[in-house]
């Protein structure tokens, strides 16, 4: 509002300056008139009125008015602001615990996955490995089995070719 009324001010100081008292009675005038409902009589009363007093009272007394609505105005705003407030903390709370929900879920289905899933194949792999090794040292077993036979069936030929009468 003060910038306003420096705005129209500045405006009227502009075009007369030479009536300076006048042209501060006819600014708050414009200045009002813009914000309650004045008259241009009221307008016109205050550029021919010549008891400055009378001006200022009745001005003043605009400007009480024009305050007092702009403070119960501002009062509603913070009113309706904080009722806005409590409204925004109510759904950050809500959407806090929605998302602590959703991740819980999740956090259980992959749980859920990993125990259900993947440690049974895990423990199926592990089987088919431990089954896999016994495999191989039986294998190693017939290995050393048949080493042992060959190496008999060697013995066996070296000997009987010693013994033979070629």
């Amino acid at each position: 509002m003060l910038r306003k009324v420096d705005v129209l001010s500045k405006q009227l100081n502009k075009q007369s300056p030479a009536e300076e008292g006048k042209n501060d009675a006819v600014l708050f005038d414009r200045f009002l008139s813009q914000r309650v409902a004045l008259s241009q009589k009221d307008i016109n009363e205050t550029a021919n009125d010549s008891d400055t007093v009378k001006i200022l009272q009745r001005q003043n007394e605009q400007l009480r008015k024009v305050l007092g609505a702009k403070t119960n105005l501002n009062k509603e705003t913070m009113d309706v602001l904080r009722v806005h407030e409590d409204a925004l903390e109510q759904v950050v709370a809500l959407l806090r615990d929605d998302v602590a929900n959703s991740h819980q879920s999740f956090v259980n289905r992959v749980r859920s996955k990993l125990n259900d899933e993947l440690i049974p194949l895990e423990d199926k792999e592990f089987s088919l490995y431990l089954d896999n090794i016994n495999d191989v040292e039986q294998l190693i077993q017939v290995s050393e089995i048949y080493r042992s036979v060959l190496r008999l069936s060697d013995s066996a030929d070296n000997t009987h070719l010693r013994n033979s009468p070629n």
